[in-house]
């Protein structure tokens, strides 16, 4: 973690004196200052007369403002029960100097003599971003057609737990390109979710992303925005990056609500992936595999839920359950956006029209 009065060489060793590493490069910010001999304080940064930052050459930009950067290239896979830290930061799996991914992550697990090795959930602690990393999930390419809720809630599961999470770019399975690298995702926990977050998942093979709870009967409150592939892949029509043989996984636990009538529990954004499709790439034969936007049951969401699809492939779009009087559905062509508030399957087995509607 980089830290504000420290020097640190070019790849982000900290050094134990200036002297100890050439050149030696310290974490300032523009509006820090520095006590002088008389009592007046000074910017670190001078300037001149014309407001020209003296000795321009010495200072760089940071092209990202996250500091707190873990990176791990061992192969030697490393329990996600180290990532449980408590402040917000980002583990890539890449040198300095290369652009290979070679870090390998693995979920927290126990052994016993009857039952062997067993594997639970990891769940962000703070708001954290995993990329360029792969990780050893479940042994396993995917069930063919697995329908909505068939796929584990508690081990080899990502909770995101009501912070901001990004799964970014060139995650993939330490078993091969074609494996799990978590069961499944959620934006909450598999019995609580709440305030307001933001998950990004941009690559990895799932069964299904959970927006709420999945079990219980508590009421919860949220505003959740969720983000599907990036514009990279978008543009360039590739949609093998980020696969769900399920998909978006309806709301099918608890009472959920936005706290408003005009805002959204849960809104979600795709631009690029497949949704509802098997390893293989035929459908998922389960007639609610792709996005299911609403709730699975009576009474599971009663606040509207939407969708804005940029690009992706999806099999079907369910609209789902809310406890909301009469049907609002507005499809607009171009980025063929959907608003949902509904009693009844409102959008179901539009795959054609969708797929006209994105070019695909």
């Amino acid at each position: 973690m980089i830290s504000t009065g420290e020097y640190y060489s070019s790849n982000g060793t900290l050094c134990t004196s200036t002297s100890g590493c050439s050149p030696a490069y310290k974490l300032i910010q523009y509006d820090d200052e520095v006590l002088k001999s008389n009592n007046n304080t000074i910017s670190i940064i001078e300037e001149d007369g014309n407001g020209n930052v003296v000795n321009a050459n010495r200072y760089y930009y940071l092209v990202t403002r996250d500091t707190n950067i873990f990176r791990y290239t061992s192969t030697n896979a490393l329990s996600m029960s180290n990532l449980e830290v408590n402040r917000p930061f980002t583990v890539t799996g890449t040198s300095v100097t290369g652009n290979a991914v070679s870090g390998v992550l693995e979920y927290p697990s126990s052994y016993s003599w009857f039952n062997g090795t067993t594997y639970s959930d990891f769940t962000a602690s703070n708001d954290l971003v995993i990329e360029n990393i792969k990780i050893d999930g479940p042994d396993t390419t995917g069930t063919d057609n697995t329908t909505l809720g068939g796929d584990s809630k508690t081990s080899q599961v990502i909770y995101a737990d009501s912070h901001n999470l990004k799964i970014g770019r060139n995650v993939t399975s330490d078993d091969g390109g074609n494996y799990l690298i978590a069961e499944s995702v959620f934006g909450g926990t598999n019995s609580d979710v709440d305030g307001t977050f933001k998950v990004i998942i941009e690559s990895g093979i799932y069964y299904a992303y959970h927006s709420g709870a999945m079990s219980g009967s508590s009421t919860f409150t949220l505003n959740e925005t969720t983000i599907f592939g990036n514009d990279y892949d978008r543009v360039n029509k590739n949609n093998d990056k980020l696969k769900f043989i399920i998909g978006l996984d309806g709301f099918a636990g608890g009472h959920h609500n936005a706290g408003n009538d005009y805002l959204f529990a849960s809104f979600n954004i795709v631009k690029s992936g497949s949704f509802g499709f098997n390893s293989d790439g035929t459908p998922n034969t389960d007639n609610t595999a792709g996005m299911y936007i609403g709730g699975r049951a009576s009474q599971c969401v009663n606040s509207i839920t939407g969708a804005k699809v940029e690009g992706g492939l999806i099999n079907t779009i369910v609209g789902g359950y809310s406890i909301f009087n009469g049907i609002i559905n507005l499809v607009k062509s171009n980025n063929f956006t959907i608003f949902h508030k509904s009693n009844v399957d409102g959008l179901k087995n539009i795959n054609t029209q969708l797929k006209k509607e994105i070019g695909e």
